[in-house]
């Protein structure tokens, strides 16, 4: 069983998990977008005494070092605490729970968990760490470009369609955008609640240094809120940061971040790349400005 486990988890995993002093007992694998092309992966760990940890594979050591030093500012109220990193490799705190989308979510929840993102975006960041980690907002548009172009080479978009999201992109690009720490997927998917009914951020391995309207805009697309459900979560938000310039330019995010999350599944042939290519045309064909609340960001 050790081999099999060691050959399942990697070797920096697999060292880890060797300093923890106690027998494997059970690997569950977590990933949730399998692919052939990319070798990160995440496991929920049980050791012989007891105790389950979560285990990270990242696909660079890069990566791993990257959330290794911005995750010591996350929350520990809200956020489980890492625990110990080798090359690619890295154990983080289990936290139970169930997982928000297959629940009923507990009176104001929606509400908390805006504010937990606000919060977080209002995590003060030394400049060292910026510099380090921050993707500056002018190299935007040609991150959109980019991902634009690999739709066209993918043959998932036409050119027309292509020049139709990119001219809608720069007419709608705001002129700044603030930026700080942001989670780059906060769902219903990556939340769990308490027993005690607190929300437990439990996948943060998109942690980086970026637009907090990108963020936001990751979350409309991610997290099919109503309307209500909408205003709470930004009522939430609000108590620790202004949400006004993610509404005014939530076209230029939305078109950003379902062409980001389009391209990332078809070049990685991972399931379920029609929903943000679908999504992105029909934003295209519309054409107009976009709300939270709108229905393109709930399909």
């Amino acid at each position: 069983m050790c081999d099999r486990h060691r050959a399942l988890l990697g070797a920096d995993l697999w060292q880890l998990i060797q300093e923890v002093n106690c027998p494997l007992a059970d690997v569950t694998s977590l990933t949730t977008l399998p692919s052939e092309r990319f070798d990160r992966a995440t496991f929920r760990l049980r050791f012989a005494d007891g105790r389950v940890m979560k285990g990270r594979r990242f696909e660079t050591a890069d990566e791993a070092a990257r959330f290794e030093e911005l995750s010591r500012f996350l929350d520990p109220q809200h956020f489980p605490s890492s625990l110990g990193r080798h090359g690619r490799g890295m154990l983080v705190e289990w936290r139970d729970g169930v997982n928000s989308d297959e629940v009923r979510s507990p009176n104001g929840f929606h509400e908390r968990c805006g504010e937990i993102l606000g919060a977080l975006h209002a995590t003060s960041v030394p400049d060292p760490v910026r510099v380090s980690h921050g993707f500056p907002f002018s190299a935007w548009g040609r991150r959109l470009e980019n991902n634009v172009d690999k739709l066209v080479g993918s043959g998932v978009l036409s050119q027309g369609e292509a020049e139709l999201t990119v001219g809608l992109a720069k007419r709608q690009a705001p002129g700044r955008a603030d930026t700080g720490l942001i989670h780059g997927d906060f769902c219903a998917e990556n939340i769990v609640v308490g027993v005690d009914g607190r929300p437990w951020i439990v996948d943060n391995e998109r942690l980086t240094v970026d637009a907090f309207s990108y963020d936001l805009a990751r979350t409309w697309y991610r997290w099919p809120m109503s309307g209500i459900q909408w205003d709470a979560f930004l009522s939430g938000y609000r108590r620790n940061r202004e949400a006004e310039t993610f509404e005014g330019t939530l076209g230029f995010w939305a078109l950003a971040v379902l062409s980001e999350a389009a391209a990332f599944r078809v070049v990685f042939a991972t399931p379920g790349a029609h929903v943000p290519v679908d999504r992105l045309k029909q934003l295209v064909r519309v054409g107009s400005q976009v709300t939270p609340r709108a229905s393109i960001g709930h399909s």
